[in-house]
């Protein structure tokens, strides 16, 4: 059973536990995007997000052919040995048998440098947003450094006061590859759901510091007309709320 500490914080027992709340609450927002607008605009992260994916989205009963699937941030200009986001949801995408089309898929182009790359998708993301305001996303799924980092916004770096453009160039990463680009916060906070997935005793102590108030690229999202959305396992959790709430 989910501890429910307030509205935006679910707690479960397990790793699987929490892929399947993740999975529950993608098909409402899904459902409710689709049947409003007639699409429904996603950005997705990477690292242990797409483990939690693979476990369910496969599930997941949707109109695939509505969905629209970007990127939060992607790691450009790497070696061969590190495949872009792109190509690993592809390749989920392909091993669950869901049929996005490829063209629904709006691709970083990883092989040029970070500030070309951000000015590249800034403009393909023209193509589906109104380019007066900030893109207002349904969903963005978002993963957790344990240094505290969202997307490839790190503590410190100034693309973190970043507050016109929709991508942002990283050129100096702490953590490799050095060269990314990162949707930025009033990208972020302009979303309609923000949702965090944590688990894992090396998630607890930086879920401390950001419930505890401390100024972290991660505490900073704070959607200003939409929702924010904790989903933790209880080792994650353990430092933050005692196991028997």
């Amino acid at each position: 059973m989910a501890a429910v500490i307030n509205p935006n914080v679910i707690i479960k027992e397990s790793v699987e536990e929490v892929a399947h709340e993740l999975c529950s609450l993608i098909a409402n927002i899904s459902s409710a995007a689709i049947e409003r607008d007639g699409t429904f605009r996603i950005g997705l992260s990477g690292g242990s997000l797409v483990t939690i994916l693979s476990q369910v989205l496969g599930k997941l009963e949707t109109d695939w052919s509505k969905w629209f699937i970007f990127f939060c941030d992607e790691r450009v200009l790497c070696q061969n040995d590190v495949e872009p986001l792109h190509t690993i949801y592809e390749n989920l995408f392909d091993e669950l048998k869901i049929n996005i089309p490829s063209e629904n898929i709006v691709k970083v182009d990883t092989n040029v440098p970070p500030q070309e790359s951000s000015k590249d998708y800034i403009s393909k993301l023209a193509l589906y947003f109104p380019p007066v305001q900030f893109p207002r996303f349904h969903c963005l799924l978002l993963g957790l450094g344990p240094d505290g980092h969202v997307c490839s916004l790190f503590p410190n770096d100034k693309v973190l006061s970043e507050t016109s453009i929709w991508v942002a160039p990283v050129m100096n990463a702490p953590k490799p590859p050095p060269c990314r680009i990162t949707f930025t916060f009033p990208v972020i906070n302009n979303a309609e759901f923000c949702i965090f997935t944590a688990f894992g005793r090396e998630k607890s102590q930086v879920l401390k510091d950001i419930f505890s108030g401390n100024d972290l690229p991660a505490t900073r999202v704070k959607p200003t007309n939409g929702s924010l959305v904790w989903i933790l396992d209880k080792t994650a959790a353990s430092e933050i709320f005692h196991s028997d709430e």
